[in-house]
């Protein structure tokens, strides 16, 4: 890695020089000034990641029915790994970044996710190349073993990765940018969400295409190139950003933990070349060995103990709960619909249209915040989520609807490709449009209060925790999201899905009141100051 550091700073050496002065000429309106200016950079930043996980995600779920096309054990498995690894070191890695540098930590991290995805990419390719060849042997139940095992152990890496990489990206490195600017953080935190969102849509449609054209193994081949040539354009990006912005180089309580300890009034010393402030060191402290095994286990309990300590606790449970609902464009609720006969094209353009009403809601979010405050905006979201659950609700009994709990029959199976066919009954489609309906209005709220979480976490949380606190809030967020997959377990049959929609809107009105605790104790705690 330390190479690898050295590359990328003679490789933007000359970069930094030429794009040095952009920044500080406020008053430049050209077209060349503002396509290199921080701003601009980090944005290409956010809209790489973004691409590069969306592809991923939609490949991902192709790769996993192809080594798998009986049934969906191989996708179960990968989706509790991921969620397990997330819940148990989520807080250790928030830790870890906390203690580390910004540029350094977040290359190491894309460094695992892109390579973690080009090796399930390669190993699809050898299955798909020769496969056919070596299913004749008695080799064939070992090859299938070893390609799954790679794809699931590389895949849950990956994802791993991702999550702590968007987590450095919109809650450490972007605050910076901001320069603690309130009113333009909530307007680039929603332009990144945007980014996010367009790349769902666009990216699955041109991976969709290059199946469809040229076949499932020129997919993985191109995009295998793909995360080669972003992994460098990625890194050096932000090293250009990290060279612009002195302020990346340290974290705030520290530096004023070392002026406090040195009784220095004056600021510190700043590079005549290129800005940067020298930061003297802590010294490292020796950890006798007797005590070493105590404070490992202090570093993985550290982050809960920082969370929960914290005010963002009742916020953070209600943002946590909304994984807990098959309401979204997940596996489960894309199976139940093919199983009462939606068409895959058809879902195509549902799950277009959720990303449409997610864009209009990070659009609205800025324009809300610049009206009220960011608490009052968090209540707006999860009141208009709820609103818009309301056809979820009625679709669970309208016409349509498989719900029945008498029912005592089979699901029918088509012998000729092992599809389910829709339950007796159900031809109307009332139903299955009242709930898409529900779902793709509630993304509206759904984005906004999101983005106010992710807003709280970087305006409420000190930048020093700020790893540990996100780190624990994605392992509650895949707490709730297997306590989902368990449920979906015990109610795996179309007709009980109904159980599975009222449990979802009970949790999100569970998050509801929780995100009204946090706001009242907010607001107590306003007033006792007053």
């Amino acid at each position: 890695f330390n190479y690898y550091f050295e590359y990328l700073s003679s490789m933007s050496a000359y970069s930094e020089i030429k794009y040095s002065t952009i920044d500080n000429n406020a008053k430049s309106r050209n077209c060349l000034g503002f396509l290199t200016e921080t701003k601009s950079l980090f944005y290409y930043c956010a809209l790489i990641s973004s691409w590069d996980d969306r592809s991923w995600y939609f490949l991902m779920g192709i790769y996993l029915v192809v080594l798998d096309p009986s049934n969906l054990i191989l996708t179960a498995i990968f989706g509790f790994l991921a969620s397990g690894i997330v819940l148990l070191v989520g807080s250790v890695i928030g830790s870890w970044t906390d203690r580390s540098s910004r540029l350094k930590a977040a290359v190491i991290v894309l460094i695992v996710r892109n390579l973690s995805t080009l090796v399930c990419s390669v190993s699809l390719c050898v299955v798909l190349f020769f496969y056919d060849f070596v299913i004749l042997t008695d080799k064939a139940p070992t090859f299938r073993i070893i390609s799954q095992s790679l794809l699931v152990i590389f895949g849950v890496l990956a994802h791993v990765a991702g999550l702590v990489n968007n987590n450095l990206l919109s809650k450490d490195w972007l605050p910076i940018l901001c320069l603690n600017d309130s009113s333009l953080l909530s307007t680039m935190t929603s332009r990144f969400r945007l980014l996010d969102l367009c790349s769902k849509i666009v990216a699955p449609v041109i991976i969709g295409q290059i199946i469809y054209f040229a076949g499932k193994p020129i997919a993985a081949i191109v995009f295998s190139i793909q995360v080669l040539v972003t992994l460098g354009l990625f890194t050096f990006l932000l090293k250009i950003i990290y060279n612009r912005m002195p302020r990346l180089h340290y974290r705030e309580d520290l530096s004023n933990l070392m002026r406090k300890a040195t009784d220095e009034t004056a600021p510190l010393p700043e590079n005549e070349v290129t800005g940067s402030t020298n930061i003297p060191e802590l010294p490292k402290v020796e950890i006798p060995s007797s005590y070493y095994s105590w404070y490992k286990c202090l570093i993985f309990f550290e982050g809960w103990i920082v969370y929960f300590q914290g005010n963002l606790k009742f916020a953070g449970l209600a943002m946590a709960l909304l994984y807990m609902t098959v309401l979204g464009f997940d596996a489960v609720t894309i199976g139940y619909a093919i199983s009462q006969g939606v068409s895959e094209s058809m879902l195509s353009y549902f799950n277009a249209g959720a990303a449409i009403t997610g864009i209009i809601g990070a659009l609205i979010f800025p324009k809300i915040m610049k009206k009220t405050n960011i608490i009052f905006t968090g209540i707006i979201a999860l009141s208009l989520q709820l609103i818009g659950l309301i056809p979820c609700l009625i679709s669970v009994w309208a016409p349509g609807s498989p719900f029945d709990l008498n029912y005592n029959g089979t699901n029918l199976v088509n012998v000729t490709d092992g599809s389910v066919l829709p339950i007796a009954g159900t031809s109307s489609s009332i139903s299955i449009i009242l709930l898409f309906t529900g779902i793709i209005g509630s993304r509206i709220g759904l984005w906004m209060f999101d983005l106010t979480i992710s807003q709280l976490l970087v305006e409420v949380v000190l930048e020093i925790n700020r790893g540990k606190v996100n780190g624990v809030q994605n392992s509650l967020n895949m707490l709730f999201e297997m306590i989902k997959f368990t449920l979906v377990l015990v109610f795996p049959l179309p007709y009980q899905f109904g159980i599975l929609v009222l449990l979802s809107v009970g949790a999100i009105g569970i998050s509801n009141a929780l995100y009204l605790v946090y706001a009242i104790s907010q607001k107590c705690k306003i007033d006792s100051q007053l």
